[in-house]
């Protein structure tokens, strides 16, 4: 081919482009100034490109919408697919030359699940050039949305969408294997009400799953893809049910067991307003200082089942409902051993106590009263604060046959082989006089039967030296010994 022709060849093309590009934009400013779409030779449906050129026959279609005036469809009506994919949180229907479609699938970014915060419908002009996003080209365009191969988030009122209910939408993709899946959305372009400042794709309606409703009996376990059940009434189990994971928090019920379950180290909580009112752990029962009533039978080691923990234990004090009203134990069942490492004390109203010190026990009652040690009701041996008396008849003697000694004085005694019987001793060189006598009264006693016995060194053996005195008919009276 020579160079002219090639000149030649050249120049046709850029004035066919020339011609072309006429045409476009008369048939762009008819749509504009309201005529109507403008058609050349055959009519062509309108496709997703736009337009189409075809040889001599110019078959052109720039309707965007029916006329102003109205109109009416005859037949089904249908929109072109498209699919797109989610980039930064964002779709975009259309490029240069194309119209956006109603129909759009929707995949994730690197083909994973992903959320969708802005739909743009365009970003270009006729020319080409940006245009900034445009969420839609007129008022209430609609918009059939589908999640195709990933779970799809509609985000509420973060971009330009916007779900009625308040809530994110998750439209799930759609599993061939299970015959689930392939949700939709319908959403409508509002500039005019919600989104009257900027513009929003409103919900219209969804085939979510994460948002339909149960007819009847449900066909496939639900789930809530971490959304909320609410406005629940009545929560009801099936007692055929399977126990769950041992790693799994939640609830089931079998044929005879309701049961609670967490994992390994974690607690049930019970609170009121936010507070911690009570928790169970896996080893005990936190009531955080309240108070747990109407308590009736409280075992601590079920016999059927026996652990041999059975131990009640409490790091504060353990008080009665009522003062001076409840017992610990009762008529016929007994508590065996009571360990204490302090006092005790009984409520009389004079602090009668038994305490525990260093060296062992002390037995405190008022002034006035008294320990008594009873058999049979029969107080057989009573102490006072001056006076310690023993029933009538009783002996004092040994119980298991060892020799036992007595003594009146505080000085250490060693108990002899046959016993030891410790009488008042005095040790004075005054020569005393028999019968009443105030000063040995003082010394040994103001009864008669009381006895003493006086060591005067001044005197020998045999004239007063070692005396015995006995109180006898209101005086006293003395022996010699030696």
């Amino acid at each position: 081919m020579s160079k002219a022709s090639r000149r030649k060849d050249t120049a046709d093309i850029l004035n066919q482009q020339r011609k072309d590009r006429k045409k476009f934009f008369a048939a762009r400013r008819q749509q504009v100034s309201g005529v109507g779409p403008t058609q050349f030779g055959s009519t062509t449906i309108n496709k997703g490109d736009g337009f189409s050129i075809a040889g001599p026959n110019f078959n052109i279609d720039f309707g965007t919408g029916s006329p102003n005036a109205g109109g009416m469809f005859v037949g089904s009506i249908g929109v072109n697919p498209n699919i797109k994919t989610i980039s930064g949180g964002k779709i975009t229907m259309a490029s240069f030359l194309e119209t956006p479609t109603s129909y759009v699938l929707v995949n994730g970014e690197s083909a994973a699940a992903d959320d969708l915060v802005y739909i743009i419908s365009k970003n270009t002009d006729i020319l080409g050039n940006s245009s900034g996003d445009q969420g839609a080209i007129m008022s209430g365009q609609l918009l059939f949305l589908q999640a195709k191969d990933a779970n799809i988030t509609l985000k509420h009122n973060t971009g330009n969408i916007f779900i009625p209910g308040g809530s994110d939408l998750t439209l799930n993709k759609y599993d061939s294997s299970a015959n689930t899946g392939g949700a939709y959305a319908i959403l409508m372009w509002d500039d005019q009400n919600i989104g009257a400042s900027s513009g929003r794709w409103v919900l219209v309606s969804s085939g979510a799953s994460t948002s339909g409703t149960w007819v009847g009996t449900a066909t496939s376990d639900l789930n809530m893809g971490t959304y909320d059940i609410t406005n629940l009434c009545r929560l009801e189990f099936d007692p055929a049910g399977s126990t769950l994971a041992n790693t799994t928090a939640g609830i089931d019920a079998t044929a005879d067991e309701m049961h609670f379950n967490v994992p390994v180290g974690d607690d049930f909580k019970f609170t009121v307003n936010g507070t911690e009112e009570f928790v169970f752990k896996s080893n005990e029962l936190d009531v955080k200082e309240n108070d747990i009533c109407n308590v009736g039978t409280i075992f601590t080691d079920y016999i059927a089942v026996s652990s041999g923990n059975s131990m009640i234990k409490s790091v504060g004090h353990f008080d009665p409902f009522g003062g001076d009203t409840y017992d610990l134990g009762d008529a016929t069942n007994y508590w065996r051993h009571l360990y204490i490492s302090g006092d005790i004390h009984f409520k009389d109203g004079d602090d009668a106590e038994i305490k525990k010190l260093s060296t062992g026990l002390e037995y405190e009652v008022a002034t006035g009263d008294y320990h008594r040690f009873q058999v049979n009701n029969v107080t057989k041996f009573q102490v006072g604060a001056t006076s310690c008396s023993m029933d009538g008849g009783m002996i004092i003697g040994s119980a298991d046959g060892a020799e036992i000694g007595y003594k009146v004085d505080n000085q250490a005694l060693t108990v002899g082989s046959v016993g030891s019987m410790i009488h008042p001793y005095l040790e004075s060189t005054t020569n005393h006089s028999t019968g009443t006598n105030s000063t040995l009264d003082g010394y040994f006693g103001n009864l008669d039967g009381a006895v003493g016995i006086q060591y005067d060194s001044s005197e020998s053996a045999g004239s007063g030296k070692y005396r015995i005195w006995i109180r006898a008919n209101g005086g006293w009276y003395k022996a010699e010994s030696y």
